[in-house]
This record gives structure tokens, sequence and C-alpha cells, in this order.
């Protein structure tokens, strides 16, 4: 609609229309009003995506933290004293070391994406909380 309108005015300059210099400005009035519009329209998308991607970063370092808060838990489990069923104490053992290798690139990748979040400074201002999570994943999965 906007080039229609734009085509239609240069027409009615073209030929000379007796408000011809008045059509031009409101032309060149819409025409600005439209870029303005556009661009923050491009600006508006820019921020929802990074809140996106700040929202997946927060929900992401909740699932890990709370994974690593149950593997902890895990950890700390004093049953190894207990002798009995030795072999199945191992087995799960492999299967909880196997388990943390598996999701270590998760891990990384979580803090990752939260550096860089905080890099290109696409926080929306909490960049301190953000790198507080970080220290605390870190330090939880040290």
């Amino acid at each position: 609609k906007i080039a229609a309108l734009a085509a239609l005015a240069d027409k009615l300059v073209s030929s000379d229309h007796y408000a011809g210099n008045d059509i031009k400005d409101k032309k060149e009035q819409v025409l600005n009003r439209w870029k303005h519009l556009k661009e923050a329209l491009i600006e508006k998308r820019s921020r929802l995506g990074e809140s996106q991607t700040l929202q997946q970063f927060s929900r992401d370092a909740d699932e890990i933290e709370n994974w690593i808060a149950e593997k902890l838990q895990m950890a700390m489990d004093e049953s190894y004293k207990d002798p009995a069923n030795i072999q199945s104490k191992h087995k799960k053992h492999q299967a909880f070391e196997a388990e943390l290798a598996a999701n270590a690139d998760r891990i990384q990748a979580v803090l990752a994406v939260g550096q860089n979040l905080i890099d290109k400074r696409k926080c929306a201002g909490s960049e301190d909380a953000v790198q507080a999570r970080l220290g605390s994943i870190a330090d939880q999965w040290e």
C-alpha cells in the first residue's frame, strides 16, 4: 500500500497536479513515518529476541542447577560405607560417572550461552544476575 501510495503521488506530481508540492511533501512525510515505524519494529523484534534468549538461558540454568543439586545429593549419600551389595553399588557408581560425563557438554553449553549474553550485552540490564548464575553453576559443577 505504501508503494502504491508513493507511485500515485509521483504520478500526480509528474502530471503537474495543482497541489503537486503538497502531494510531494505529504508523500515524504508518510514515507518517513513508514521508515521510522519499520526501524522501531526491527528494534522491538531484536529486543524480543534478546529477551527470549535470556529466558531460555534462565530455564536452562534452572534445569542445570536442579540436576546438579540432585546429583550432589546422590554423591553425598553415605550408603557406600555399607559393604552389602558392592557389585550393585559399583554399577550405580559407574552409571553415575557416565551421566556426569554425558552432561558435561550440556553444562558447558549453558555456561557459554550465558557468557555470550554478557559479552554481547544482551541481558537487558541483568548482566550481574547472569554472571551470578554462571558463577553458581560453575561452582556447583566443580
